[in-house]
């Protein structure tokens, strides 16, 4: 039975059930007051009234510390992913409870961040919001009505760019590698140069998973959660076999900020403004224009999707291909 009362200048609605938890809200008018009493005991005596207290009293960040303890650990860009809740716990839309999170909300969050990051950037955050709200209701049992962040229309993306590191580019960022403390930034520029690998994979590399003889190394559990082979230019061996390993073997000891911070640095240093992913790119176009079968460059730089392999990372510009029609006439 409702009780309607009034408290101070308002109206407060206790509704007592033997077979459900005490309820009590408080409205300015009598009437809105009454209007919730009746729908509320109506819901309650049909099994669809929701309890949102849990989600009230749970914010955003502690929602996400959560996630970041018991979801991330099991992905394989764990580190990446707990970078980025890292940044998302600063941000003050963290503050706000899950229940009164809004489209709106996560909109203003986009409109904020557009000026400092990119589209492709932004929209991982909104994803993040997105999981760690169905791990809410789906693992933490939180009632819900809707997941907001599900409904909130992503940023567009430009097209990539593929874009690839000159040779004047790569002879910069070597010297200037040479000054810096990170004495690995190296060997994984070569590394991404030369063989085409990804930050992730040349991070796990181990010296046991290198073969002197046959010039390769397998790159553990991968992106796409297997392990790959790839072959190794006589450089990349060498810068390779120039790093300390730990007692466990491990050859990079670095974390995604350590990695980052030294990266940014030495771009700095060289004048040099490409990410560490055009590396890849670098090496997908080079080898093509060295003549490499598409299939060949797919096998050592890990995509399963040839048209992935073509839209991001060869570029084969117009003067190249004018120079290759010479040479068929």
């Amino acid at each position: 039975m409702a009780v309607i009362r009034k408290l101070r200048k308002k109206w407060q609605v206790i509704i007592r059930r033997k077979d459900h938890p005490q309820l009590s809200k408080v409205f300015i008018s009598k009437e809105a007051a009454r209007e919730w009493a009746r729908d509320t005991e109506v819901n309650i005596e049909r099994g669809l009234y929701a309890n949102l207290k849990a989600a009230m009293g749970m914010s955003l960040k502690t929602l996400l510390e959560s996630y970041r303890e018991h979801i991330t650990p099991n992905k394989k860009g764990a580190e990446e992913e707990s970078y980025k809740i890292g940044k998302l716990l600063k941000h003050e839309l963290a503050k706000v409870s899950i229940a009164r999170l809004t489209v709106l909300k996560i909109k203003n969050f986009q409109k904020e961040l557009s000026s400092t990051c990119k589209p492709s950037t932004i929209n991982k955050y909104v994803s993040l919001i997105k999981m760690a709200l169905e791990y809410a209701v789906n693992d933490l049992d939180i009632y819900l009505p809707k997941n907001v962040a599900a409904q909130v229309k992503r940023l567009t993306e430009p097209e990539p760019t593929g874009e690839v590191i000159t040779e004047e580019e790569e002879r910069k960022l070597i010297e200037a590698s040479f000054k810096s403390k990170a004495y690995w930034i190296r060997a994984a520029l070569i590394m991404g140069i030369d063989c085409g690998a990804r930050r992730s994979e040349i991070l796990r590399l181990n010296i046991k998973d290198i073969d002197r003889i046959n010039k390769t190394a397998i790159l553990r559990n991968t992106k796409n959660g297997e392990d790959r082979v790839i072959g190794l230019t006589s450089r990349a061996l060498q810068e390779l076999l120039k790093l300390p390993p730990t007692p466990a073997g491990k050859l990079f000891v670095c974390s995604h900020d350590t990695f980052m911070f030294y990266w940014k640095q030495l771009r700095k240093w060289a004048g040099v403004k490409k990410t560490f992913h055009s590396s890849r790119s670098t090496f997908a176009t080079r080898a093509a224009k060295s003549g490499w079968h598409h299939l060949d460059i797919a096998a050592q730089t890990g995509h399963k999707d040839l048209n992935v392999l073509k839209k991001h990372y060869v570029e084969l510009d117009g003067q190249y291909l004018s120079k290759k029609m010479e040479s068929n006439n």
